[in-house]
């Protein structure tokens, strides 16, 4: 399992352009929003672990209109966006470790993993 931050309002620091065009737009306080998303899998890609996304809203207007099971990841919130430990334990224990446990059990192989 790996997790990275995306902060993705943010503007980039410098940009190319050409002289005819006018300058940058500078002055401006940038935007931090961020969310964390946390992937995984196994070494041959054959068990992946079901994608989390971490945000701050703890029912996000993108998401109004859908239900849970509709949403192609798994949705938590968290004040500043982090994973911490008590929603990484939640995760392991509502999410991976069922999802190890049905993969396991689809490819025949015995009850036991390396998390």
């Amino acid at each position: 399992m790996d997790e990275t931050g995306l902060i993705y309002k943010k503007s980039p620091n410098s940009t190319y352009v050409h002289e005819t065009e006018g300058r940058a737009i500078c002055g401006k306080k940038q935007a931090k929003d961020r969310v964390t998303l946390a992937v995984g899998g196994n070494a041959t890609g054959q068990a992946k672990l079901p994608m989390v996304l971490i945000g701050k809203s703890r029912k996000p207007r993108c998401f109004k209109n859908l239900r849970d099971d509709q949403i192609p990841v798994t949705y938590r919130n968290q004040a500043k966006s982090w994973m911490t430990q008590s929603l990484f334990r939640n995760l392991f224990e509502k999410v991976w470790a069922p999802a190890i446990r049905s993969h396991l059990d689809e490819a025949g192989l015995p009850p036991r993993a390396i998390l």
